[in-house]
């Protein structure tokens, strides 16, 4: 391969590194956010919970599944019993 040809390739190397880097970063930023959103209507739940609301308030609150509060509910109350 000419000086020319080992050039353009290891530029479209390093830009293929570049650019998966930026996807990864951006990928984990969004898991991350999810996560992150996840905890806080979890902990929401759970305080709306405690404060005697109807399990369908909630959900529509945190907006999420009635069943998926009742996961987070049951959940939490399998942990406070360990």
């Amino acid at each position: 391969m000419c000086t020319l040809g080992k050039s353009i390739a290891l530029k479209s190397e390093v830009l293929g590194e570049e650019r998966g880097i930026i996807i990864g970063e951006a990928l984990g930023e969004k898991r991350g956010i999810t996560i992150g959103e996840e905890i806080a209507n979890r902990s929401a739940a759970i305080n709306l919970y405690q404060m005697k609301l109807p399990i369908e308030k909630i959900a529509f609150a945190v907006n999420e599944s009635i069943e998926t509060v009742r996961k987070w509910l049951t959940e939490a109350s399998n942990t406070n019993k360990s």
